[in-house]
């Protein structure tokens, strides 16, 4: 028997039960393996044939157990990471290429429960041509021993149709070096082909536009390395092909003036942000040529806002440019003959004018009174003449006698067309109004025309009432729009592209006297100076006119 104190011993007491079941059975052995504090045993207990004694054996397990609950771990920890991968993972038995496993993934991209998965081959998912493409690639894997790459693998699947897969696969070895197992992983690509696919055919449809417009375009980095242009511009620098433009400097394509320049105005619009718009340059071209460009610029931004960069836009302006000067030499020499011949004209009317009243009053007793009305007749048209002359030579002299433009004060100089109009306001018992003018760019004695002419047109048109006039300005951009408002007699719809013709009258001249240089004179000065103009009206309801003129600075109060 056992004593009390034997059956304390801390292994007696782990086995107590055991020892009770070894005691009533035959002689063969009782094994358990038992835990006592941090140790692990391996016991082994007999009874002696033909003795009432049991008989214990032990071994220290401790590391073995460590090292399979270790190994148990890691094994969970692959399972998890297999079962959670987004990826589908497979594993074929080597003899007959059936599956063997499978991950959620792989469950959800061929819409099959993994347990009809295992034990069958490609042909029982698959049509045949695919499972004969993938059943000869798992061939070659298991032959050659290596991974297999496959970029893109097409796949039918049950619920979603073909699919495109990139797979690898790779053989596993006993260890024998005998392959017994063949592993795949799979992503699905799909929807990463169909949006390269679709941003293929964008951008191929973003280069047949560019290469179809009749515009220059170009893009750069930060540093105003070239990164790719249209071939227009390409073929406006000179080289073959776009891409001959990648990664070069301007300082590479153009001459170092032109260099410095492009650079500067690229930092300004990458610094600030803000676009430059419509600006004209020089481009050089191949064979020493130049050529003249419009240009616009504007920020390239990433996905982010950040400024990573400049694209531009450009139009070949060069045969406008030389029409232009064409034209303003052509006006300039217009203007000198219409200076030259209204000056010459001058002495010959003066003199008619002056030899027929001398006509008249010499043989006033012999003329009848039809005479003497041919003879007023006759001076009437001559001063009319001269006055038609004079009119002539102050439109001319808006180009020719004109003052170069600087910061004016638009406020002092509609108080000096009001000083100019002091009686005739009076006369008409007129209300003008002037708002705050800014300063603006201009010749500041042509601006008092430009202000005395609009004016004074509102009291001579006016109707019953007393004139109201409002001059004022509001600023657009780099402009500033003025507008002259008038309560007078307003124009018809169908004269308002002719009042703004010299010498055009749309009423007689008892009515309204004059000659209809006015408003040419205005449109003259306001277009020297850069501007537009246009008006607005209604019969009776009185006209407002609009035109521009550059800013120059602050707006000032008067």
């Amino acid at each position: 028997g056992l004593s009390e104190k034997g059956l304390d011993h801390p292994w007696l007491s782990a086995w107590r039960d055991l020892v009770a079941e070894c005691a009533g059975a035959s002689t063969e052995p009782v094994q358990r393996e038992v835990q006592i504090g941090p140790t692990w045993y391996r016991q082994a207990l007999y009874r002696v044939p033909g003795e009432d004694v049991i008989r214990v054996y032990g071994v220290d397990v401790t590391d073995r157990r460590k090292a399979e609950d270790a190994l148990q771990q890691r094994e969970a920890f692959l399972e998890a990471i297999v079962e959670n991968i987004p990826d589908m993972i497979f594993v074929k038995e080597a003899k007959e290429l059936r599956f063997v496993r499978f991950n959620r993934a792989g469950e959800a991209l061929l819409g099959f429960s993994r347990h009809d998965l295992y034990g069958r081959n490609d042909f029982d998912l698959f049509p045949k041509a695919e499972a004969e493409f993938f059943v000869g690639r798992d061939r070659d894997v298991l032959a050659g021993g290596g991974v297999l790459d496959i970029p893109e693998e097409p796949i039918h699947t049950k619920l979603q149709g073909t699919r495109v897969l990139h797979t690898k696969k790779i053989p596993v070895h006993d260890a024998t070096g005998r392959p017994v197992y063949l592993m795949g992983i799979s992503e699905d690509i799909t929807e990463r082909k169909r949006a390269e696919q679709e941003l293929y055919a964008s951008r191929q449809m973003l280069e047949n536009v560019l290469d179809m417009i009749p515009l220059g375009v170009f893009w750069k980095d930060r540093d105003s390395r070239w990164l790719g242009c249209n071939r227009l511009c390409a073929r406006d620098m000179g080289v073959g092909q776009p891409d001959q433009v990648k990664g070069k400097g301007d300082d590479d394509l153009f001459s170092r003036e032109l260099a410095r320049a492009y650079r500067a105005d690229d930092v300004a619009v990458m610094e600030s942000g803000i676009p430059k718009l419509f600006f004209e340059e020089r481009m050089d071209q191949p064979g020493g040529k130049f050529a003249w460009i419009r240009t616009s610029k504007i920020p390239l931004r990433d996905a982010a806002g950040q400024v990573i960069g400049v694209l531009g836009t450009y139009e070949d302006i060069t045969e406008r440019k030389l029409k232009e000067e064409e034209l303003a030499r052509s006006n300039r020499e217009l203007e000198l003959f219409a200076y030259v011949a209204s000056h010459d004209l001058q002495e010959p009317l003066r003199m008619v004018a002056s030899y027929v009243q001398l006509l008249a009053r010499r043989f006033a007793n012999v003329v009848d009174d039809d005479g003497r009305q041919f003879v007023r007749f006759a001076v009437e048209g001559a001063q009319r003449a001269q006055q038609l002359i004079d009119d002539l030579l102050e439109f001319s002299r808006v180009g020719t006698a004109g003052q170069p433009l600087v910061p004016v004060d638009a406020g002092i100089a509609a108080g000096k067309a009001l000083a100019n109009l002091a009686v005739a306001l009076k006369e008409a018992g007129a209300r003008v109004d002037i708002g705050p003018l800014p300063r603006v760019l201009g010749d500041e004695s042509q601006l008092v025309q430009l202000f005395q002419n609009l004016i004074g047109n509102a009291v001579k048109f006016r109707g019953s009432d007393p004139p109201v006039v409002e001059v004022a300005a509001q600023q657009i951009g780099g402009w500033w729009e003025f507008h002259v408002r008038d309560n007078g007699i307003g124009i018809a719809p169908e004269y308002l592209e002719r009042i703004f013709v010299i010498f055009q009258r749309l009423h007689n001249r008892d009515a309204y006297p004059g000659n209809g240089l006015g408003l040419a004179l205005v449109k003259k000065i306001v277009e020297r100076h850069g501007g537009r103009i246009r008006v607005e009206s209604e019969v009776g309801k009185g006209s407002t006119f609009r035109f521009t003129l550059g800013d120059a600075g602050p707006a000032l109060e008067r």
